[in-house]
This record gives structure tokens, C-alpha cells and sequence, in this order.
């Protein structure tokens, strides 16, 4: 621990010595299931991608425009819809906000559809920001975290 918070061990880092990863599922199987519960819903799915990079707040815009194309014109889905995704963003942090992806995502979302009907929401575990237990979510323009 740093005078500036909690620092993410290096590889080799004997904290690591005991430790096995197992993993379940990613992205993918992650996408799908959310796709198959969103269809058993009634919505019509689409899975953009499982391996989007970048700032956050930029992908975020890039889905607000396509959930105003699907409400402009069908494409590339049809409402009501479900577009999915998944990836590793990045968070560029200027000044003392605290946070992370999801919180980003959330927060550009509402911005960048402004009074656009439909619902958002963001989802995941993005590590420690003095709020463990929460996670973003965005509806009807509005968010709480």
C-alpha cells in the first residue's frame, strides 16, 4: 500500500505463490446467456462484440448510436432490442473521480442519448473504488449507484 491507495501486485509478486485461477466463463458465454435470457424476455438480441477496447465513454457513444439507429430505422436489429457487448475498456481519470468502467459507460450513455426512450444498463466488477458493493445502472435517462 501506497500513500495513494492500494497498488495491483506484479507478476511474480509472492502474494501470487498459492493462488490458482480457474475460469468458468468469460465474455462470450457471459453475452450469449444474457442474449438467451433477453430473447425469453421478448427483445430481439444482438451480441456487437465481446472483445471492444478503448475508453470507456467512447464505446458507450458508439452504443448510443445504435440504439438510435435501431429506433431510427430497424437496423441493425429490430426494437424492442437488446444490444449486448463486452470487452476491456479503459477509464482515462483527470482530477480526483472516483469509479470505473461501468460507472463511465453509465454515465456517457445518459449523456450521449440524452432524452433517447430505452433503457441501459452496466454491468460488472471492475476491482476496488471505495464502493465495493455497488455497480452502475442506468434507466429511462437516470442513473444510481
Amino acid at each position: 500500500m501506497t500513500a495513494k491507495g492500494i497498488i495491483t501486485p506484479k507478476q511474480g509478486d509472492p502474494v501470487f505463490e498459492n493462488v490458482q485461477n480457474l475460469i468458468v466463463a468469460g465474455n462470450q458465454e457471459a453475452l450469449r446467456a444474457a442474449g438467451k435470457k433477453a430473447e425469453s424476455l421478448g427483445y430481439n438480441t444482438l451480441i456487437l462484440s465481446s472483445r471492444f477496447e478503448g475508453e470507456t465513454r467512447d464505446v458507450a457513444r458508439f452504443h448510443a448510436c445504435v440504439a438510435r439507429e435501431v429506433t431510427a430505422s430497424g437496423n441493425p436489429v429490430r426494437a424492442p432490442a437488446c444490444i449486448l457487448s463486452g470487452g476491456e475498456t479503459t477509464v482515462t481519470l483527470t482530477g480526483k473521480g472516483l469509479g470505473g468502467r461501468n460507472q463511465e459507460f453509465a454515465m456517457a450513455s445518459v449523456s450521449a442519448l440524452g432524452g433517447h426512450r430505452g433503457h441501459r444498463a452496466a454491468f460488472g466488477r471492475d476491482g476496488w473504488y471505495r464502493r465495493p458493493h455497488r455497480c452502475c445502472r442506468c434507466y429511462n435517462g437516470q442513473y444510481d449507484f
